[in-house]
């Protein structure tokens, strides 16, 4: 942490979600400005026009892998 490791908010007990539904990833999405895009190349904008069974399905997978499943093979990298 360096100089500044004072300074660094510290949560006393670990952050803990439930499992990611698809209403919480429709919202985060939809509320995201239109900056830069991730590793993958998608930018805000074009993931604002991914369709409700897209969302669905994806949201499902998350929801899968936050409760120990593997992350599919295509899907470990950018």
């Amino acid at each position: 942490m360096g100089n500044f490791g004072q300074h660094a908010y510290r949560r006393p007990v670990p952050w803990r979600s439930g499992p990611c539904t698809a209403e919480q990833l429709w919202h985060t999405i939809r509320k995201r400005a239109d900056t830069a895009g991730g590793l993958g190349g998608l930018t805000p904008k074009e993931s604002k026009l991914m369709s409700w069974a897209f969302i669905q399905w994806l949201a499902r997978l998350l929801a899968m892998i936050q409760t120990g499943a593997e992350w599919p093979d295509g899907a470990e990298y950018a």
